[in-house]
């Protein structure tokens, strides 16, 4: 089987968006955001490289791995929540962090 990896440039335009979509998520709570980028500066090096799993055969297990994951989780989220809408759920107890993620 062959697998492709990201290339260093997709590594960092990967990370570069995660970083975006954090400061456009949790920009109304400050405090949170302020933690979550004291983290994500320090551990920057360590998460663009990062694999979702250190097991090779799991899911993601690449380098570059855990920001794609991730980033999948939350495009998956924000589907889920518009069929959600769509369907007529009341949605009104959605934290406000994800309510603006879904714009």
């Amino acid at each position: 089987m062959n697998i492709d990896f990201f290339s260093a440039e997709q590594l960092k335009e990967n990370y570069e968006n995660f970083r975006k979509r954090v400061n456009l998520y949790f920009k109304d709570n400050t405090e949170r955001l302020d933690a979550l980028n004291k983290m994500y500066d320090h551990f920057e090096e360590r998460m663009v490289f990062t694999p979702a799993s250190s097991t090779d055969y799991f899911h993601n297990a690449f380098p570059g791995g855990y920001i794609d994951h991730v980033m999948r989780v939350v495009d998956n989220c924000i589907i889920v929540y518009k069929s959600y809408v769509t369907m007529g759920f009341d949605m009104s107890k959605i934290s406000k962090e994800t309510k603006y993620a879904i714009r």
